[in-house]
């Protein structure tokens, strides 16, 4: 547009039209979209089934391999002895030494065992508000999407679209001649590991855990590969260090200002211009950790495989468990049971939902095709669509209950048995639901009508050509009458022999 407004002051809402963007599809692409989301279901409905099965062989085997391992754990008092080298074992020690940093940032935490960093950069950021509609003849689609823009702090660099500053949404409050061209670019060497936005970490190299009553400390010890692995409560640590030149502390949060001439006034989040970062810094630490696992040379812990069936066939099962705090053995199990049902049905419901969405997908073409229709196509869409969406969910939770029982089946026939029989409950109320085929009793070839009959018409020609019977449904076959009933086939003429056209004859 050429009239378009562009003195009104950025703080206050435009009230200015909507300047959209518009996309259009055809039919015959949105035909070939749907046949490539059918492509796509046919893949994900086998994979799902696949992924379930194999989620409950995983329940069952680990819960097979929890139980060998709780009747064979060796207890210990933090006191390494290499006699238990190769044996599983639990222990509950004090931390003796630990220690995180970010060497960059001239950051420590002597009694951390992890510190973690969030990096922001306060930016422009789009949104954006799309409504497709349908083409009322052609099966077409329009897609009309405005923009809006509005400043933030994100833990990614925003990449901003200048073609979209000319759809800009009626609410937005900014106008297009306020915007940059792009976002400042980040700053270079942030006081992280990555020296970039985002997310970063950093571990313990070791963490030794012993007991100070024992002269001198006996030792296990955990590597900084196995730290991200403690779980439980874990307790928030002092950070130390200076800020980096540049840089501004304020509690655990950094600042650097992208204007020099503000000298940290940024901190805190006072009036934060383009292009200042902050940095949140927190280090996590623990007094004791209790952990399970197989003891090896010299007080380290590794996983431990235990467990193991013939039938039902389960490989051995990998045991490792740190948890922050003074738990036993069987509270240590106890967590690893309830984190294993976690994830069993988190992918329960996900494979569920896969196979529902996989199986809509596939009859996305006959969702599609009435679209065509002009002036109705839309409405016919979407009483399909209706249609295959409860299709879908019938058909797509059967198979997958189907999935589920024969796992179970197979690793726990008395689960497995009762849900095989209620996933095929599906398909077979949906047979039993349609219309029945009419019933007949045939007779005896004597009871039949003969040729010779005097009440029985001679057959001249015959001008209806059905092919059932029209008395009891029989398929009907050569001749005059049907071999089930005995009634004459509906439409033939009758010439002599006691009767007329159109009269029918004597039933035998």
């Amino acid at each position: 547009p050429t009239n378009r407004p562009t003195n009104q002051p950025t703080n206050q809402p435009t009230n200015q039209p909507t300047y959209q963007q518009v996309r259009r599809e055809s039919y015959c692409g949105r035909l070939c979209k749907a046949a490539g989301m059918t492509v796509i279901g046919l893949i994900l409905v086998p994979a799902a089934l696949y992924f379930e099965v194999n989620n409950e062989s995983h329940a069952v085997c680990a819960e097979t391999g929890y139980t060998a391992a709780e009747s064979s754990v060796v207890q210990t008092t933090c006191r390494y002895t290499h006699e238990n080298d190769g044996d599983l074992i639990h222990f509950s020690c004090p931390v003796v030494s630990a220690g995180a940093e970010f060497p960059n940032a001239n950051l420590t935490s002597a009694d951390g065992i992890a510190m973690y960093a969030q990096t922001e950069m306060f930016q422009w950021k789009e949104t954006a508000t799309s409504k497709e509609t349908k083409d009322a003849v052609g099966g077409g689609t329009i897609m009309t999407s405005c923009y809006c823009f509005n400043k933030g702090w994100s833990s990614e660099e925003e990449a901003l679209v200048p073609a979209h500053f000319a759809s800009l949404c009626s609410d937005c409050q900014v106008l297009e001649d306020a915007l940059p061209a792009s976002n400042p670019a980040p700053p270079q060497g942030l006081p992280v590991p990555y020296g970039k936005l985002g997310s970063s970490a950093t571990y313990s190299e070791q963490v030794i855990l012993g007991d100070y009553a024992l002269s001198p400390p006996s030792e296990f010890v955990l590597t900084k590969s196995q730290v991200p692995l403690i779980g439980g409560v874990i307790d928030k640590v002092t950070v130390r260090g200076s800020a980096p030149a540049g840089w501004t502390r304020s509690h655990e949060q950094f600042y650097r200002c992208a204007d020099p001439d503000k000298h940290g006034a940024c901190a805190g989040d006072q009036d934060p211009s383009l292009g200042d970062v902050r940095v949140q810094v927190n280090a996590v630490g623990a007094v004791r950790i209790s952990g399970v696992g197989e003891q090896a040379a010299g007080g380290f812990v590794n996983s431990a495989n235990v467990g193991g069936a013939i039938l039902p066939p389960c490989a051995k099962e990998s045991v490792l468990s740190f948890q922050a705090g003074d738990l036993t053995s069987d509270e240590i199990f106890a967590d690893l049971r309830a984190t294993l049902g976690e994830e069993t049905w988190i992918v329960r419901i996900v494979t569920w939902v896969i196979c529902v969405v996989g199986v809509g997908a596939v009859f996305s073409l006959v969702a599609v095709a009435p679209d065509i229709v002009p002036f109705l196509g839309r409405y016919i869409s979407g009483l399909v669509g209706c249609v295959i969406a409860v299709a879908a969910l019938a058909l797509g939770s059967a198979l997958w209950l189907l999935a589920f029982a024969v796992a179970w089946l197979f690793y726990r026939p008395l689960v497995g048995g009762p849900l095989l029989l209620l996933a095929l409950a599906v398909p077979c109320a949906l047979h039993a639901c349609r219309e029945p085929a009419p019933s007949y009793q045939p007779i005896s070839a004597a009871a039949a009508p003969q040729a010779n009959d005097p009440e029985v018409p001679t057959p001249l020609y015959n001008h209806s050509g059905k092919s059932h019977c029209v008395k009891c449904g029989a398929k009907r076959a050569a001749g005059r009458y049907c071999t089930h009933c005995g009634e004459l086939h509906e439409g033939w003429a009758h010439v002599g022999g006691g009767g007329s056209p159109g009269k029918s004859p004597v039933k035998p």
